[in-house]
Parts: structure tokens; sequence; C-alpha cells
């Protein structure tokens, strides 16, 4: 299954990865911190989303550094403020893969 690549590892970057995920599709987010890379796999990895009162879903992902990652990417979403994703786009389509 094609593994989706989600650059902005925040609220709603998490969000779009749980929901790839709730879909069986493998997901990488992309961070432009290292010490958010690092304190994400330090909590197991894990995506919290809080959807009511109490009720959360979680679930496993991966996340890399946008820079340098030299990890194939087929499928980007983006989920960043345009200011921040123009400067890291370039990155991530280092990585992209054509067919």
């Amino acid at each position: 299954m094609a593994r989706f690549h989600v650059l902005g590892a925040g609220s709603v970057g998490q969000l779009i990865a749980h929901a790839l995920r709730q879909h069986a599709f493998p997901v990488t987010l992309l961070a432009r911190r290292e010490a958010l890379v690092q304190e994400f796999r330090a909590s197991g990895s894990l995506l919290t989303c809080q959807y009511g009162p109490g009720q959360f879903l979680i679930e496993k992902a991966d996340m890399e550094l946008v820079q340098g990652s030299g990890t194939e990417i087929r499928n980007l979403v983006v989920s960043t403020k345009v200011a921040i994703a123009i400067g890291h786009v370039g990155y991530a389509l280092g990585g992209l893969g054509g067919s």
C-alpha cells in the first residue's frame, strides 16, 4: 500500500495522518525541528487525536526530519502555514519519486 508523507506535524497534520492510518495507509509525518521528532519518538510514536470529551483516537506513525530524510516521496500532503511550507517543500520535493 502506498505510503503518505504529511509535511506539518501539528494538530492538523496529525489529524490527517490519523485519518490515513484509519484506512490502513502507512504514514510518515515530516517535521521541521529535530526536537519535535525526538519528542514524538520518545512518546512512543503515537498520534493522539481528541474527538470528544475524554475520547481519544490513538495510532502509531513514523516521523522524520524534513531536511535530508533521503526518503522517496510519492504521496505528499502539505499541512502547514504557507510561509513555512514554501521553504520546506523543496526539501520534500527533492525526495519525490516519479513514475
